[in-house]
């Protein structure tokens, strides 16, 4: 299979769950910007029914510039804590580097309401590898808006919202790659960017820029991990 997703756990986390949790025919949700390339991907390759999110319509915009002519997924302007799907409708709901926000326990428990019985969450979250880091650390998450855990208090926070731990994977080794990877497809990419878009790519990216600098060159990658999970909704 062929991936190239640009996202913290670019695509080891998706290839990681392939080989846990066969989407072949399933009703799935994909969640978070920048994830369009993953919704196309799953919907092409599994024959799967896909549903793809978004919380803001900027990111709304560029989604459906990407996605282009595909009228096979559903892409939707939702909050990801309040959405509008029905009780127990998805096979697997999918969120990598989209969920790590202050709204999380909100998110988890509107998660777990829209999964089936039997289904599953696969989540990758960015994670504080230390539970004290540096003030630059705690600048950063102020900046991109985000709200990490420590690594170990993240499939306990699940639990703590009855979804059942199956597995876990350390991909933080892939930060540094997403890291090198956006600066230089944005630095090659933006100059090409009509002038009507500029303002919207702009945004996102001088806030992953940041979060890049602090990660290669302040000592970032010390304190900086990334941990995907899977959990599934028990049968009652």
């Amino acid at each position: 299979m062929k991936l190239s997703l640009l996202l913290p756990g670019m695509d080891d986390q998706f290839l990681w769950f392939n080989n846990l949790y066969d989407v072949t025919g399933k009703t799935v949700l994909v969640v978070g910007e920048s994830s369009d390339e993953l919704a196309k991907f799953i919907e092409e390759n599994f024959q799967a029914k896909v549903y793809f999110i978004v919380h803001d319509e900027d990111a709304l915009f560029r989604s459906r510039l990407k996605l282009g002519a595909n009228k096979n997924i559903s892409v939707r302007l939702m909050e990801f804590s309040n959405t509008d799907f029905k009780n127990d409708f998805f096979d697997a709901v999918y969120a990598q580097a989209s969920v790590t926000v202050k709204e999380r326990r909100k998110i988890a428990k509107e998660f777990f309401r829209i999964t089936k019985p039997g289904g599953v969450l696969c989540v990758g979250e960015m994670c504080n590898l230390k539970k004290e880091v540096p003030q630059v650390i705690t600048d950063v998450w102020n900046r991109s808006t985000l709200s990490p855990l420590f690594v170990d208090e993240l499939v306990p926070f699940y639990e703590s919202v009855h979804w059942k731990h199956k597995e876990s994977k350390d991909l933080s080794e892939t930060l540094d790659v997403f890291y090198i990877q956006f600066e230089k497809k944005a630095a090659r990419n933006l100059p090409n960017v009509p002038e009507g878009e500029k303002k919207l790519h702009k945004k996102f990216i001088h806030k992953i820029s940041h979060e890049a600098n602090v990660f290669l060159r302040h000592g970032g990658y010390k304190n900086i991990g990334f941990s995907a999970m899977l959990f599934e909704k028990e049968t009652k």
